[in-house]
């Protein structure tokens, strides 16, 4: 096998250390693939599209494929489009998968033709339950996820996830700016609002989170990490959430993502060189010749979402050694980098200094807040 055999020559040239610099012929063959990802699922399927580099191209030059025409095609003669959108991402709208009958997705782009085999959906079991752990003496906190499917289901599970958290300046600021740089303070009864003191930011999952339970008497995931982080992240310090898309998987499915995995974490990049095995089922039918990365399984995808707040034990916060206030008059103050943010009117001279980050929440967070967020801050 060509690519196979390609690897195994860089590997032989690492592990004997040569000296002098080495250009494996036909690597440059694994550059420019189509790289495609996604789920078809009920509701919204999304699709992404993307290119890959070569072993000596800057992995920064990958991109999106934004002008491809992507739909779903079912063997009962039917067939979803998509909308294209920005970033090469994909979407489309399937009210309802029926379990009896098989879906693909086909791809045109660049003067070829791709499809993906026809697979029948799997019906994702539910999420049982996410829910946090600790060890404080390792300073090691874990959001997880517990699920179980019957027997005789596939025992091939994968997950992704987004995440929202609210976080608060440290210090709050007592007035604004107006025109001419009248001090204007604030009310946080009648407005005008501190505008800075709360803030939010997201994440999402950037890594294939994969389990199987095959070697279980019974079809049982338990205590899956999804997030591993610390108990003094400011993402616990106010008002976390996050929101789980649980997948099962075919058994195919599973050994392409495991293997992916294993290729991203080895060479750092999805658009790095890629060993033949990892091809998944997706082909251009137009050139057989021209390999294809990514895995397109059909499954009913499982959400569940759940709320963490401060008091219910998983927030440990540390001390904030950078933020404290200080007048002009302390040996602390530092001019070139702290600002005026608590201002006393009666006592201009006993006015308090610090650096921006500390009661600006937008030098850490933004002030996108979802519409749905429980929490009525400005």
């Amino acid at each position: 096998m060509k690519f196979k055999a390609i690897i195994y020559i860089l590997l032989l040239f690492v592990s004997v250390g040569c000296i002098e610099e080495y250009h494996a012929k036909g690597v440059e063959e694994l550059s420019n693939l189509l790289v495609v990802e996604g789920t078809i699922t009920e509701g919204t399927t999304t699709i992404k599209l993307s290119r890959s580099v070569g072993l000596y191209d800057n992995a920064s030059a990958s991109e999106r494929v934004s002008n491809a025409i992507v739909s779903v095609e079912s063997d009962a003669g039917k067939e979803y489009s998509a909308i294209s959108g920005t970033g090469g991402i994909y979407t489309i709208y399937i009210e309802k998968l029926d379990p009896e009958t098989k879906y693909r997705l086909k791809i045109q782009v660049d003067g070829e033709e791709y499809e993906s085999t026809y697979s029948k959906p799997i019906l994702t079991p539910d999420i049982d339950k996410i829910f946090w752990t600790k060890d404080s003496n390792k300073g090691v906190a874990n959001i997880c996820v517990t699920t179980h499917g019957a027997n005789d289901q596939p025992r091939y599970y994968s997950w992704s996830y987004n995440e929202i958290w609210e976080i608060r300046a440290k210090l709050y600021s007592n007035f604004m700016y107006g025109a001419d740089n009248i001090i204007i303070p604030y009310n946080e009864i009648t407005g005008s609002y501190n505008l800075k003191y709360y803030c939010w930011k997201s994440d999402k999952s950037n890594k294939f989170i994969l389990a199987s339970s095959d070697k279980l008497s019974e079809n049982v995931i338990t205590e899956k990490k999804l997030v591993e982080t610390t108990p003094s992240h400011e993402r616990f310090s106010e008002l976390y959430y996050i929101k789980v898309y649980q997948n099962m998987l075919s058994k195919e499915a599973y050994d392409y993502f495991t293997n992916l995995q294993k290729n991203i974490e080895s060479t750092g990049s999805i658009f790095s060189p890629v060993p033949s095995e990892i091809r998944g089922n997706i082909f251009c039918t137009t050139n057989p010749d021209i390999p294809v990365i990514g895995y397109v399984d059909v499954s009913v995808v499982k959400t569940k979402e759940v709320y963490i707040y401060p008091d219910e034990g998983l927030y440990e916060p540390k001390l904030d050694y950078l933020c404290f206030s200080v007048t002009k008059n302390d040996e602390r103050y530092d001019e070139s980098g702290m600002l005026l943010y608590y201002y006393e009117e009666m006592d201009p001279a006993n006015s308090l200094y610090s650096y921006p980050e500390c009661f600006d929440c937008t030098k850490r967070g933004t002030k996108n807040k979802p519409n749905f967020w429980p929490n009525d801050h400005k």
